[in-house]
């Protein structure tokens, strides 16, 4: 996948991105989100998630959270799950 990252943070091992997403609401009206994404160190996409939230702070937080914890690739969706029910 090749998407515009807004925001990158990096560890050893991966590099933790968010990066814009958007949708229609029912009426039309255009929904700006955000989708995060880990990615190895020559940037090819590992896995990822979109459309997670709208609150970019939050978000950005989170980022920093699993980069720091070091979260493999394989955990990223259980991660989002936690994330959005806190």
């Amino acid at each position: 996948m090749e998407q515009k990252t807004i925001y990158r943070t990096t560890n050893q091992e991966w590099v933790y991105a968010i990066y814009p997403t958007s949708w229609m609401d029912e009426e039309g009206v255009k929904i700006r989100t955000y989708g995060i994404a880990m990615l190895d160190k020559n940037g090819e996409w590992l896995k990822w998630a979109d459309d997670i939230t709208d609150d970019y702070r939050r978000l950005q937080r989170f980022c920093d959270l699993i980069c720091r914890e070091q979260a493999y690739p394989e955990h990223l969706m259980d991660l989002v799950e936690d994330f959005l029910t806190e």
